[in-house]
């Protein structure tokens, strides 16, 4: 019970988690919605791999992977997770796929990339 005194959300936070919450059941329902099938999950880091200088994959080397999974599959729809604003921008604006990514304030990840 002391773990969970200490972890408690305090107001602020409380209501920007259940507004993501809610928009991920909404997202998810109308993904849902649009078709039958399958959804490729996709986590595209930015900010703290830019920091330790590691090599960062860009988002047309993840679609490659997402192209064959098309071809494979028959797969069209992409669910993004991004530190990176452009990186979702970038994908929900491809035609080939349906792309969603949650709405969050990326910015606080900015670290200048």
């Amino acid at each position: 019970q002391s773990l969970h005194f200490i972890w408690r959300l305090n107001l602020r936070t409380r209501k920007y988690i259940d507004a993501l919450r809610l928009e991920a059941r909404e997202r998810r329902e109308a993904v849902g919605k649009s078709e039958e099938g399958m959804v490729i999950g996709m986590h595209v880091r930015r900010g703290d791999s830019f920091l330790a200088g590691r090599w960062m994959p860009t988002l047309q080397e993840y679609l490659i992977h997402a192209r064959e999974l098309k071809k494979r599959y028959g797969v069209t729809r992409i669910y993004i997770a991004s530190d990176d604003a452009a990186t979702v921008e970038e994908c929900e604006a491809l035609e080939e796929f349906d792309c969603y990514g949650l709405g969050i304030a990326r910015e606080v990840y900015d670290v200048g990339a």
